[in-house]
């Protein structure tokens, strides 16, 4: 009994640092989300659950989230993933990214129901064309980000290799 007690504990002391990076992991994944708004997801006005009912209040709901996405790119989608890269490898930590992909997600899933909005109001015209070229730029940066969270799933020397190539996607944007 005394024997297995001292294995253990030469056991936990070799895989300390790897099991206390699994607990900071297995933390951030059960808390993130709870109680809290997702980052970028816009705020919803009156009852929940209720969508807006004319044609101005979901453009007034595609110019946030259009503004929001220019406030988090700015200047452009190409240098704000760039940035999220230096940052990845300075530190090499996937979290990073996956912040950057739940902001995304929540601009996403606003966009996308002001695009159904739009389109059972007045079908395809500018104000629905308007709210879709937004969605567009949305799922490029999004598109950006999971392709170097893909990547790095290899590990982060194939990030850094296809990032000395100009392989990643955000590298081959204007």
């Amino acid at each position: 009994m005394e024997a297995n007690r001292a294995k253990s504990r030469r056991s936990y002391r070799r895989h300390k640092l790897s099991i206390g990076a699994k607990k900071v992991v297995r933390y951030r994944a059960e808390t993130r989300g709870h109680n809290r708004l997702i980052p970028g997801a816009s705020r919803r006005r009156g009852p929940l659950g209720l969508d807006p009912e004319t044609i101005p209040e979901w453009l007034a709901l595609v110019q946030q989230v259009s503004d929001k996405f220019q406030a988090v790119t700015k200047p452009s989608t190409r240098a704000y993933v760039e940035r999220l890269y230096q940052r990845y490898a300075i530190s090499r930590r996937k979290d990073i990214l996956s912040d950057a992909v739940l902001e995304f997600t929540g601009l996403q899933k606003t966009i996308q129901r002001c695009e159904a909005g739009l389109l059972q109001l007045v079908g395809v015209a500018n104000e629905y064309r308007a709210a879709e070229s937004v969605g567009k730029q949305v799922h490029e940066a999004l598109q950006c980000v999971d392709d170097i969270i893909c990547n790095s799933l290899c590990g982060y020397s194939e990030v850094v290799d296809m990032y000395r190539a100009s392989q990643l996607m955000f590298q081959s944007l204007e």
